[in-house]
């Protein structure tokens, strides 16, 4: 075995050492003058604002695929599998996952 992925856990981990480091050390500076926080400010609310914003129309489009995924039929052939009629799009991705990997571990014995 190799030591690639012990060393990648202990760079992690470093790295996260590093990370909460540098938080504690902005965190404990001062946030400057009163023109500086004010700035500052305005900045947090309007990044908040946005993530708002966007959450909510990420959050949307998530549902729809999920219930376009699960409740449209996809019917006819669709590569090497007929798929049967009123089967969902993330059935079919399932049973062809399931069908390809049943046919490899029947081809590898």
């Amino acid at each position: 075995m190799t030591a690639v992925p012990y060393i990648a856990l202990i760079a992690s981990a470093l790295a996260l050492l590093l990370a909460y480091y540098f938080a504690k050390t902005v965190m404990k500076a001062d946030e400057g003058t009163d023109l500086m926080k004010e700035i500052g400010q305005a900045i947090r609310e309007g990044a908040m604002a946005f993530l708002r914003r966007e959450y909510q129309w990420v959050s949307a489009f998530v549902a729809v695929m999920f219930v376009l995924l699960l409740v449209v039929p996809i019917e006819g052939r669709l590569g090497i599998i007929r798929i049967p009629d009123g089967r969902s799009a993330f059935f079919h991705r399932r049973l062809y996952w399931h069908e390809n990997r049943n046919c490899s571990e029947h081809q590898n014995s």
